[in-house]
């Protein structure tokens, strides 16, 4: 269901992400997502997994490498590449569980110098405003609120759990569907985009894959941080269908900058041998 209106001469188009009735058959839901299966999605799972053991020798964590605008300038802080590669390493270095204090606490380090935010959900709504290809007109995707965050969060962390667990489902497809989860619920004020790129390296090591291990799906985002917006807009937009979704845009555009992280990988290999 979406809603438009205007304001200072732009268009704003709401997009509610979030339906009330997902909070109680949230697994059923979610459940029915991670059936997708289609050639193009099997093949890219057929990839990744051959290349399921592949490391290099050193196996510590890519540094996040600067990203720059035009102008020179840096669009991060060194401090905040340095705090993120910190959060990534506990995460993954102590192979720490998939549980609500846990992605706290990768929050924290994330924020350890703001005192308002490191660690805390978010007290106020944070709708993601995306912007169009039309300079006036924007795309307003509500998250969840404030007071439905912790138990919204809940399901989904006991749904990927059961699931990777169980094996009902591959573990990519669960993988993905939780982490388009959590970035619509946007549990935390900021820093919900990097907190996801550390679950998915930590859940990806969790599984077996140990090429997450010495590459870095932070820069493959932020290579193409637009195409990731634009996927999640769309399938926002999907989500309140009456058919069944099963999420084919968002698992196949995700699988593909997993991909890309084994690339990196294969560089690295060019200057040290590859152990797979």
């Amino acid at each position: 269901m979406s809603t438009t209106f205007q304001r200072n001469g732009k268009t704003y188009t709401v997009v509610f992400a979030l339906r009330r009735d997902t909070y109680e058959c949230l697994d059923k839901e979610l459940t029915e997502r991670a059936t997708v299966s289609n050639q193009q999605i099997d093949e890219l799972i057929a990839d990744i997994d051959s290349c399921k053991g592949c490391k290099t020798r050193c196996c510590s964590q890519t540094p996040i490498e600067p990203v720059y605008n035009e102008d020179g300038t840096l669009k991060r802080s060194k401090d905040e590449m340095l705090r993120y590669t910190n959060a990534l390493n506990t995460a993954i270095g102590s192979n720490v569980d998939l549980t609500e204090e846990n992605i706290k606490m990768i929050h924290a380090i994330l924020f350890t110098n703001d005192l308002a935010y490191r660690g805390k959900f978010k007290s106020q709504t944070n709708d993601l405003i995306l912007p169009t290809k039309h300079p006036d007109r924007k795309i307003i995707v509500a998250t969840t609120p404030p007071r439905d965050t912790q138990r919204e969060l809940g399901y989904l962390i006991k749904w990927a759990n059961q699931n990777l667990a169980k094996k009902n489902f591959h573990p990519l497809i669960v993988i993905s569907t939780f982490i388009y989860e959590f970035l619509l619920i946007h549990p935390f004020q900021d820093g919900n985009g990097r907190t996801s790129r550390i679950l998915t390296h930590l859940l990806l090591m969790k599984t077996g894959y140990q090429f997450a291990e010495s590459s870095s799906l932070d820069q493959v985002i932020w290579n193409d941080r637009c195409i990731h917006r634009e996927v999640l807009l769309v399938e926002s937009f999907n989500r309140n269908s009456e058919h069944v979704i099963n999420l084919q845009l968002w698992i196949r555009y995700y699988l593909i900058t997993i991909s890309v992280m084994i690339k990196q990988v294969e560089i690295q290999a060019d200057g040290d041998l590859a152990l797979c």
